[in-house]
Order: C-alpha cells, then structure tokens, then sequence
C-alpha cells in the first residue's frame, strides 16, 4: 500500500494552511508590486540623470580644451600629460 506524503488525519488541513500561505504570499506581492515597479523606475531615471549629467561635464571639458589649443600659437610644442 501506497501512502502519500501529508495523507492521513491532518492532511487535508495541512494542505489547505499551505494553499493559505502561498495566497498570502501571492498577495503580499500583488500589494508592493506597485512600490516595486515604481523603485525600478525611480532607479533608471536616476541613473540616465547622472549618466547625463557625466556625458555634459566631459563634452564641456573637452570644449574648454579644444579653446585652449585654438590659443596656442602654430608651431609651438604642445604635451600632453
């Protein structure tokens, strides 16, 4: 004879709590999936912000050096440190 796992007197009632808890779980999720969802996004915005905040700073930096060099007589040595 075959016995199955969680089969006997209190099976039914252990697998109904186990049913319980994967809702609740599942409910638990469906309740912060909105804060999750929401700190995804806040996360990606913040991190194209700075991304772009980098790329301006080196474009700036690369002009003001690009200046520098227009200043620079023809013929003069130029190093590069």
């Amino acid at each position: 004879m075959l016995l199955r796992v969680g089969s006997g007197v209190h099976g039914d009632r252990n697998r109904d709590r186990g049913t319980r808890e994967i809702a609740s779980r599942w409910r638990e999720l469906r309740d912060a999936y909105p804060r999750i969802v929401t700190g995804m996004v806040l996360g990606i915005a913040v991190l194209l912000l700075l991304t772009d905040v980098v790329l301006a700073y080196k474009r700036l930096r690369n002009e003001d050096i690009a200046k520098l060099y227009a200043m620079v007589p023809v013929g003069t040595p130029v190093y590069i440190y």
